[in-house]
């Protein structure tokens, strides 16, 4: 047989590219993500396979002229019928694809280690300060509106503690509204922060609150970096603050490793997952804060407050990582 891989940026362009050239009677044997060596040709590589026919016996020269006759056509039916055989082959190779895929992928998630180097750090404050000073940072979408009115409720109003919600969003309009309304259901002071130096000034006039939260914008290029520069000085250099990186847990995690770098100007002193619920392999809950060194806080799934977060611990991301590696594998 004779094989010949394919690569392009979906599989399904690499199959039309085989199809192709091998003709319908070519079968698929692979299908999976290129190597990383290979990458730089296409994402996906997809190998097929001719069996080579035995090249005939070599006959005597024989020439025959005939009259020119008109080609036959096809007709509209048999073009249509010809056209669905092609689909149905095609659909069929993708489904054996997938299917490959997802065995590929069981496999590597259940037999690849669990990363075990994670700390764990469930507190909203650092050590030894007379309050708790924390704000959130992370991209936009992350979910950090809804997690620090999620940590408001929780950590400071079942424990009937004095809060306070600071807002440095000032770079989208409309951003601090959804925080405001939050606040004034839960009975909790809210104020927006023009600047970085309106925002010492709040920080200072709350002193004396038991749990001050900041929100912060989310972030992305070196142009928004600048234009936040002051916020991030600000909550970077206070040595009362306690600032938790907030990622969603569906993000890849080379995804993950590009933020958490960039965010690094911000001086994160934890990690808070949120978007659980939507998350399909958790081992990267596991191998980021292994990578970083930045213990996980919290984590937090849905939409409910504060129903819908809980404090991290050691065996609750292990069982959450060993569970969803396991259900991975067992889809496939």
């Amino acid at each position: 047989m004779r094989l010949k891989s394919y690569f392009s940026g979906t599989v399904e362009g690499a199959m039309v590219l085989a199809r192709r050239e091998m003709g319908d009677e070519a079968m698929l044997v692979n299908a999976r993500p290129a190597s990383p060596e290979m990458r730089y040709l296409g994402a996906y590589e997809v190998v097929f396979g001719l069996e080579e026919k035995p090249a005939p016996a070599v006959a005597p020269l024989e020439v025959i002229v005939e009259p020119s006759a008109p080609k036959q056509l096809q007709t509209p039916v048999q073009s249509r019928d010809w056209l669905a055989q092609q689909m149905t082959s095609l659909q069929e190779d993708m489904l054996r694809m997938s299917a490959a895929l997802r065995e590929t992928e069981g496999r590597a998630a259940i037999e690849e280690p669990l990363e075990t180097g994670f700390q764990v750090e469930p507190t909203v404050g650092r050590p030894g300060s007379k309050r708790a000073l924390a704000a959130l940072v992370g991209p936009a979408g992350c979910g950090k509106t809804t997690t620090l009115a999620k940590l408001a409720a929780r950590c400071g109003l079942a424990g009937r503690k004095s809060t306070h919600i600071l807002s440095a969003d000032v770079f989208r309009i409309g951003a601090a509204e959804q925080l405001r309304t939050l606040a004034s259901l839960m009975d909790v002071g809210f104020d927006l922060a023009r600047d970085a130096d309106h925002l010492d000034r709040l920080a200072r006039r709350h002193a004396a609150k038991d749990l001050v939260l900041v929100d912060t914008p989310g972030l992305s290029g070196a142009q928004e970096m600048d234009d936040a520069r002051g916020f991030i000085e600000w909550i970077a250099g206070n040595k009362e603050m306690d600032t938790h990186l907030v990622l969603p847990a569906t993000m890849h995690l080379d995804d993950m490793e590009r933020i958490a770098g960039e965010y690094r100007c911000f001086a994160p002193k934890k990690i808070l997952f949120t978007h659980l619920d939507e998350a399909g392999d958790c081992r990267r809950l596991l191998s980021l804060p292994t990578r970083t060194g930045l213990p996980v806080s919290f984590l937090s799934q849905g939409q409910r407050i504060p129903d819908d977060i809980e404090l991290s611990t050691r065996e609750r991301l292990m069982e959450l990582a060993t569970r969803k590696s396991m259900r991975k594998g067992a889809a496939a």
